[in-house]
């Protein structure tokens, strides 16, 4: 008489990839104007107002287009502070005067030129 014979299998639980949103949460920007790709609150980004917008800057004598940026609805803050509702979050594409300044400046960034790939409210 054959002995019983039992064949054991040990199946993994499936592979589960970490989330990105957690990974991001730990990269750390501390003492730069950096920002993880991902939003570490897990919110999806609204790419409602995807187009290009200029930013201008009125003077005594004149307004002008100092940049161009694209306009994202996604958190209320920037460079970790809060902002109006009147307010939207732009990044910063194309500098045409890198000498102006933003409309509110961090201790990190004060000129267009300081912003660019970065958000500015």
């Amino acid at each position: 008489m054959a002995p019983d014979i039992q064949i054991a299998s040990q199946h993994s639980p499936p592979f589960e990839a970490p989330d990105i949103q957690v990974l991001a949460a730990r990269v750390s920007t501390k003492e730069s104007c950096a920002e993880a790709y991902t939003n570490p609150l897990g919110k999806k980004l609204s790419n409602v107002h995807v187009e290009t917008m200029g930013l201008y800057v009125v003077g005594d004598q004149c307004t002008r287009l100092v940049t161009l940026g694209k306009v994202y609805d996604s958190t209320s803050t920037i460079h970790n502070v809060s902002y109006a509702d009147d307010v939207v979050r732009v990044s910063v594409v194309t500098v045409y005067d890198g000498e102006a300044q933003v409309p509110f400046p961090t201790s990190e960034i004060q000129f267009v030129r300081q912003a660019v790939g970065t958000f500015v409210g």
